[in-house]
């Protein structure tokens, strides 16, 4: 997040889940798979991004790629 920061970047898209299983951020081995919801803790992206888009296959945990503009990164690094 700080590369971006110091970038002029205006938007970042990025994937995150759907986190209908209530499951928790943790850290992983290097290699290893996880879910990731940004939303929650320790990455707190704001709730309301640009734009929303579904982005897995039905057999898949849901992901979507969201949208957040260069203000809304900011105010969570700041």
């Amino acid at each position: 997040m700080t590369n971006f920061a110091n970038s002029k970047i205006s938007y970042l898209l990025t994937t995150t889940h759907k986190n209908n299983n209530n499951f928790q951020n943790k850290n992983i081995q290097t290699g290893d798979y996880r879910n990731i919801d940004l939303f929650l803790y320790p990455f707190n992206f704001p709730t309301n991004p640009l734009a929303r888009i579904d982005d897995f296959l039905l057999s898949d945990q849901p992901r979507e790629m969201c949208l957040f503009s260069r203000e809304q990164i900011l105010s969570i690094i700041t």
